[in-house]
């Protein structure tokens, strides 16, 4: 059987590795934004494994405006990491109803679920959504 490749509606620019970990390739959103406060969308991630994830970690995002991140991030459930492949890493995001308007970056970091702390992130630097 053949099947049709993932689409894959923005490709990552630059070097998108954390070394060991992963290459972030791209992403793609269901429901293109902007959204407004209060919503949901789902994103996939586009990565291609470098290495095993251990346990404790896993990925996480957000998104920033002044500096501050917004958003909770709730993955499906049966993303398999396997090396030397694609992985489709998806899921939802929420924006919180008290998340300000304007524009936003996308945020995609790697988290230590032991100390539930962010231990690097991919240094996505055109990633914009606009949230209404």
């Amino acid at each position: 059987w053949v099947y049709p490749a993932p689409g894959m509606q923005i490709k990552a620019t630059g070097n998108q590795k954390i070394e060991g970990r992963a290459e972030l390739l791209g992403y793609s959103w269901d429901n293109v934004p902007p959204f407004a406060v209060g919503t949901s969308a789902h994103l996939t991630l586009f990565m291609s494994p470098l290495g095993q994830l251990p346990d404790n970690e896993t990925f996480d995002i957000k998104l920033e405006n002044e500096g501050l991140l917004w958003g909770e991030w709730i993955p499906d459930s049966g993303s398999t990491w396997q090396t030397d492949s694609i992985v489709e890493w998806g899921g939802e995001l929420h924006l919180p109803a008290d998340s300000p308007p304007g524009e936003f970056r996308l945020v995609v970091r790697l988290m230590d679920t032991n100390i539930d702390a962010e231990v690097t992130r991919f240094p996505l630097e055109d990633a914009t959504v606009i949230v209404n």
